[in-house]
C-alpha cells in the first residue's frame, strides 16, 4: 500500500544532494569559473608570446613575400642574411644579377644593410658600402644596362632604403632604373613593358623584431653590465 506522502521539508532533508546550489553556492561556484577563464586567458597570452619570441628571424622577414629566387639565413650575432639570383630574360634586360644582402639587426649605430651585387654574364662583384637606418642610396652596378623606351640605355642600380628601428624597421631593397630629366625622375614603375621587369625588390616593407637586441642568439636575455 502507499505511505504518507512526504512533505518537501523531508525530501529536502533526505535529498539535499539533488537540489540546485543556494545563491551563495551559485557565487561561489561563478568566481571559480571566472578565475579558470582569467587562468586560460593568460595562458593563451603567454603562449602566443613564447610562439612570437621563438620566431626565427628569417620568419620576421615574410619569407611569403621573398622572391622565389632567394634564400634566407642567419649567419649569428642577430645578422641575417638574404641571397638571390635572378635571371632577366627579356627586350629590356638580358643579365642574371645577383644580390647578397646582409642585414645587421642590432648594430650599436643603428639597423644596417651591407650588400654585394654579381652579374653572371660579364663576372661582375659589386661590392657596396653600408647603408644605415635614415638613408635611401641608389647605387648605379657597373656594366650592366637596361633599355629605357625613349631614351636609349640607362644604368641599372641597386637601390636600398632602411629606415626607423629593429621594432619598427622599414627597408626596400632591389633592383631599379630611372631616367633623370631636369628636377624630374622617371622609373621603371612608370614606363608601361619596362614595368612588367624592374623594378625588383627583394625586400619591401616595414619588418618587427621586437626586443630581440637585448636578447642573445639563444633568446636568452642579456643584462648589461655597468
Amino acid at each position: 500500500c502507499l505511505g504518507t506522502e512526504p512533505s518537501l521539508a523531508q525530501f529536502e532533508n533526505t535529498h539535499s544532494d539533488l537540489l540546485l546550489p543556494d545563491q551563495n553556492s551559485e557565487r561561489t561556484m561563478c568566481n571559480l569559473l571566472s578565475a579558470q577563464n582569467l587562468l586560460a586567458f593568460l595562458f593563451l597570452c603567454i603562449t602566443a608570446t613564447a610562439k612570437a619570441t621563438k620566431q626565427s628571424l628569417c620568419d620576421r622577414l615574410d619569407p611569403e613575400k621573398i622572391p622565389p629566387e632567394c634564400t634566407c639565413e642567419e649567419a649569428g650575432n642577430f645578422h641575417i642574411v638574404v641571397d638571390c639570383t635572378k635571371s632577366f630574360d627579356s627586350d629590356y634586360l638580358n643579365n642574371t644579377i645577383g644580390m647578397k644582402v646582409d642585414l645587421d639587426v642590432c648594430n650599436s649605430k643603428g639597423s644596417s644593410v651591407t650588400l654585394d651585387v654579381t652579374e653572371q654574364n660579364h663576372q661582375i662583384d659589386f661590392p657596396i658600402e653600408t647603408v644605415r637606418a635614415g638613408e635611401a642610396k641608389k647605387f648605379p652596378i657597373p656594366g650592366v644596362s637596361v633599355i629605357f623606351p625613349g631614351a636609349g640605355s640607362l644604368g641599372l642600380d641597386a637601390a636600398v632604403l632602411i629606415a626607423g628601428n629593429p621594432d619598427m624597421l622599414i627597408l626596400k631593397i632591389g633592383l631599379d632604373t630611372c631616367l633623370h630629366v631636369h628636377t624630374h625622375e622617371i622609373c621603371a614603375s612608370s614606363v608601361p613593358g619596362l614595368n612588367t621587369v624592374l623594378p625588383w625588390y627583394i625586400l619591401g616593407g616595414t619588418y618587427s623584431f621586437g626586443n630581440i637586441c637585448g636578447h642573445d642568439s639563444n633568446g636568452t636575455a642579456v643584462t648589461a653590465i655597468i
